[in-house]
C-alpha cells in the first residue's frame, strides 16, 4: 500500500483492510475516518485490548536501491490488532463515516 500513498494524498482516497484481528488503512487524508472514533469502536468489538499504530506520514523504501525511498507526510498509516471483531459492524461504521465497500 505505501508505494501508493502519494497518490492516495492526491486524490483525497484510502485504503482499509478489516480482518478477525485487525483494522489496517492507509488514508490520503487525516479527516477522511475518525480515527479516535475507529479506536474506540475496536476497543468495543475485541475481546481483548486493542493495540493501535498511528502515523501521520509513511515511508516506502523501493527494492531498486537506485530510487530514492518514496516519503510521504499529512496522510494516515494506521494499524489496530485485537482478537474476535465484527467485521460487519466495523464494515457498517467505516460505510457510516463514508467509506466505500469493496470485497476485491
Amino acid at each position: 500500500m505505501k508505494q501508493y500513498s502519494q497518490q492516495l494524498k492526491d486524490g483525497k482516497k484510502g485504503i482499509i483492510y478489516i480482518g478477525k484481528n485487525f483494522i489496517v488503512g492507509l488514508l490520503g487524508s487525516p479527516d477522511m475516518i475518525p480515527m479516535e472514533d475507529l479506536v474506540k469502536l475496536a476497543k468495543t468489538l475485541s475481546t481483548k485490548e486493542p493495540k493501535c499504530v498511528q502515523r501521520n506520514s509513511t515511508v516506502f523504501k523501493f527494492t531498486d536501491k537506485k530510487k530514492k525511498p518514496l516519503k510521504v507526510d499529512g496522510i494516515v498509516d494506521f494499524m489496530i490488532t485485537g482478537a474476535d471483531y465484527n467485521l460487519n459492524k466495523i464494515a457498517e461504521d467505516l460505510t457510516g463515516w463514508g467509506a466505500e465497500e469493496s470485497m476485491d
